[in-house]
């Protein structure tokens, strides 16, 4: 017997809950904005998953009783692609949804195009020193 969830998939990625500032669905795939804080994707950055879990509630007031109401900024939960999330103490400035490579001092750094030492995605923004969030893949 297969166990699926909606959209009929297998489930077994990495579930993560994000920030939603627009009105998100099952199935669509996301991109990183900012801190663990996802939009739609449009080819301004690497899609980090698909929804799972829509920011929707029951409606309130004059949308009493009605179902599905987006709710914008709300959560949605996330199925990612990549192993886990590991957090890392950034070696300069790292902003969310930027690849993380390490450098030849062993550091970790906003990756640039053709790294062969990726190590994944910032998932959180930080500077030299703090800690960041990588969607490890």
């Amino acid at each position: 017997m297969t166990t699926t969830i909606a959209g009929g998939r297998i489930a077994g990625r990495i579930a993560i809950t994000c920030s939603a500032t627009v009105a998100l669905n099952i199935g669509d795939p996301v991109r990183l904005t900012a801190d663990y804080t996802v939009a739609k994707c449009d080819g301004t950055g690497p899609c980090i998953g698909i929804v799972t879990v829509p920011n929707v509630a029951r409606g309130t007031g004059a949308l009493a009783g009605t179902f599905p109401q987006s709710q914008i900024p709300g959560d949605v939960t996330v199925e990612v692609r990549g192993d886990m999330v590991q957090t890392l103490t950034a070696g300069g400035t790292i902003n969310a949804n930027q690849w993380v490579s390490s450098n030849a001092s062993g550091l970790y750094v906003a990756g640039a195009v053709g790294d062969t030492a990726r190590v994944g995605l910032a998932l959180t923004s930080a500077v030299a020193g703090g800690s960041i969030d990588v969607l490890v893949i």
